[in-house]
């Protein structure tokens, strides 16, 4: 039941069948699982009952009806329903066959159960092997990504009205003469701005909910069921295209509205790789600490200093020798180098349309430290982030785990 205490959009059935697959020898038996879940939400007072209807609402009137028990108009079905099953006795409905018959495999669950139990000592280890660990920790991420409907329609929701806002505030910023000082400033301005919310984009989500799961793979790692690197691949698998799909619906709005004249699919690309890279450090800062209270205060920390890299505020040349290293741990500046290679290039037609633009566009690459050439070394940076900060995290909670009992 820990799982279903910690993950609320799990059936304890789900719960137990998930530990079940993880904890047993890997040639048990679907029936067998089964039959051991069964039994234990039976000895914790959960199948007690029997099932007294199954099938869509819409039949539950016209369902009991057949029986002679009719559901007054105007009444709420389901309260109709509760007070049948006060009112009317086990003998009577027996008699009237209204029980729904379960699966012949359950229905003799508890002995098969019983003796396996009885006849053999269980280890609790993790015997499983590493894909059937990751197959199954990955169903459970979508599983419970797909329930949290209205966590979803949030982040697509406010991802449109920021993207939004964002190209009309910006509109065709990124179309007019880059010659002009004031246009050039507002074109690097509106690309500055969707990186720093595709940053925040990708880790916000992570440092609200991480948290909260923290407790759950404490005590699933502490007890065997699982590695640790099969559950942090696991929900990067399920983030990956997540994060993708916002940042295709956030670029598909500003792209168009600002006016940009890098390639879509790479300006894109950069930002879901940013957006990934900050997922992992929201990741680890929600691994080193035990709350979302302090998650929230020390997330300025790791956050907003990477704004002051991204060379829109302040010239990275400007910057004072001693600090500018902190450049190279900062993601944000990766994705904004190659995104600055992809919408300044001095090749496009924006940068040639006078002296002066082409100039403005060499001095953003020159006075922000960026070589053209170094675009692959930007996009390993990127991507060594990701990881990195991913495998920190493992072994932050696999070494907590040790000592979670």
């Amino acid at each position: 039941m820990q799982d279903d205490a910690l993950l609320a959009t799990a059936t304890p059935r789900e719960a137990l069948t998930f530990s079940a697959n993880m904890r047993l020898p890997s040639d048990t038996s679907r029936e067998a699982i089964d039959a051991l879940v069964t039994k234990t939400l039976d000895e914790l007072g959960l199948t007690a009952g029997r099932i007294f209807y199954q099938g869509p609402t819409s039949s539950v009137v016209s369902h009991f009806a057949s029986y002679g028990y009719h559901c007054p108009d105007s009444y709420n079905p389901s309260d109709f329903v509760m007070s049948l099953c006060q009112s009317l006795t086990v003998e009577e409905a027996d008699k009237k066959q209204m029980f729904v018959s379960a699966p012949s495999y359950l229905q003799s669950a508890k002995g098969e159960a019983s003796m396996k139990l009885d006849d053999q000592e269980i280890v609790f280890t993790t015997e499983s092997s590493f894909a059937k660990q990751l197959l199954w920790l990955t169903h459970r991420e979508i599983v419970s990504t797909r329930r949290d409907v209205g966590a979803l329609i949030g982040r697509f929701a406010v991802t449109f009205i920021l993207n939004l806002l964002f190209g009309l505030i910006f509109y065709n910023a990124a179309s007019r003469d880059n010659a002009d000082n004031t246009n050039f400033t507002a074109h690097f301005g509106s690309i500055t701005m969707c990186l720093i919310s595709s940053m925040f984009g990708g880790a916000q989500p992570v440092l609200l909910a991480f948290p909260y799961e923290r407790p759950m793979f404490l005590r699933e790692h502490s007890t065997g069921t699982y590695s640790s690197m099969a559950y942090f691949i696991a929900k990067a698998l399920v983030e990956l295209p997540m994060n993708l799909s916002l940042n295709l619906e956030a670029y598909v709005l500003t792209y168009f509205l600002v006016g940009m004249r890098g390639n879509f699919f790479y300006i894109a690309l950069c930002a879901w790789g940013l957006s990934m890279s900050s997922n992992s450090v929201a990741v680890l800062l929600g691994s080193i600490a035990g709350d979302p209270k302090t998650v929230t205060e020390l997330t300025p920390l790791l956050f907003v200093p990477q704004m002051l890299f991204v060379g829109f505020f302040i010239r990275t040349s400007m910057i004072p020798t001693f600090l500018r290293w902190a450049q190279y741990l900062c993601s944000l500046k990766y994705a904004m180098n190659l995104i600055i290679l992809t919408e300044f290039d001095v090749s496009l037609p924006s940068c040639n349309t006078s002296p002066q633009a082409r100039a403005n566009c060499e001095n953003l690459i020159q006075s922000n430290n960026i070589q053209a050439d170094a675009w692959y070394v930007y996009m390993l940076l990127l991507f060594a982030i990701f990881c990195l900060f991913r495998v920190l995290a493992a072994i932050v909670l696999h070494e907590k785990a040790k000592t979670f009992y």
